[in-house]
């Protein structure tokens, strides 16, 4: 995949940026980072994949992530451990598909798979995003394939804009920048029921590329804001102009209506396959 500096960066960092974008072949049909994405994307990320660009500086919080899994993976090889498993990549085959996955640390004593993510302190806050769950219970089963005891898992969240303040004043703010989320297991049964509708759908994607759905696509709807001249907050916001001006009525605030159109986040801002989309071409009108 071509990286870009579009923002004038640092060689260095771009080659760092290109070194850890490099493909690494890991001999199976899907990894599970694959199978949790939209099938769309991963079918023509692959179709187009000598063409893709991303941008160096879209990249750099994934390095950093990369960075602090090495510094792990380096502590660990530099002073043993019996007790830790480091970086260990994983296969499975499941209805004739193979399956990978890479495990951050595997504590034995603790029967325990930890997966280490730089994040935003909103993600603590606001709730843990649905794909660590199904993330982190994959690879337990790919674990317990290889011969592991899996008891507990869980995400270690480095919190990348955490601040101190904050966490001494509001009540609410993780109080430290390292939080250790315990993740709900599944069951084996579960978590296969989950890999083969996942993997049902990537392969039909093979021969009939699907949509993306508004969940997948990071819709963001419209909504309406009661605002005042002079405020920088709105009053409320409704999911229509109607509903917007009988709250106005009601409660006797705000001078004016204003339109907040809605947005797919993840086609405008997130998505390397765009230029090659034509769901994202065609909701552009284009």
């Amino acid at each position: 995949m071509p990286i870009t500096n579009k923002n004038n960066l640092p060689n260095f960092l771009v080659k760092s940026v290109e070194f850890w974008s490099q493909h690494h072949d890991s001999q199976a049909d899907y990894s599970a980072t694959q199978l949790l994405s939209p099938p769309r994307i991963i079918a023509l990320s692959k179709q187009y994949s000598d063409q893709i660009e991303e941008d160096a500086s879209d990249r750099i919080f994934s390095l950093l992530g990369s960075a602090t899994h090495k510094v792990v993976e380096s502590a660990i090889e530099f002073d043993p451990d019996e007790n830790l498993v480091s970086e260990k990549r994983m296969f499975a085959t499941l209805d004739g598909v193979t399956i990978s996955g890479q495990c951050d640390v595997y504590d034995i004593a603790e029967k325990t798979i930890y997966d280490l993510k730089t994040a935003s302190v909103w993600e603590i806050i606001f709730g843990v995003r649905e794909e660590r769950e199904q993330q982190l219970n994959i690879y337990a089963w790919l674990g317990v394939q290889e011969g592991w005891e899996v008891d507990n898992i869980a995400a270690a969240f480095i919190l990348r804009d955490w601040s101190k303040t904050k966490a001494m004043t509001e009540p609410n703010y993780p109080k430290s920048q390292v939080v250790v989320y315990p993740i709900p297991r599944w069951t084996d049964e579960q978590v296969e029921d989950f890999l083969r509708k996942r993997i049902r759908l990537h392969e039909a994607a093979k021969t009939s590329l699907p949509y993306c759905t508004p969940e997948e696509q990071w819709v963001r709807p419209t909504k309406y804001a009661v605002v005042s001249k002079g405020r920088k907050s709105a009053h409320r916001l409704a999911d229509s102009h109607q509903e917007a001006q009988a709250w106005m009525n009601k409660n006797k605030k705000g001078d004016s209506i204003e339109e907040r159109i809605g947005a797919a986040i993840r086609c405008e801002s997130y998505c390397a396959v765009q230029p090659f989309c034509t769901q994202y071409s065609a909701m552009k009108g284009r």
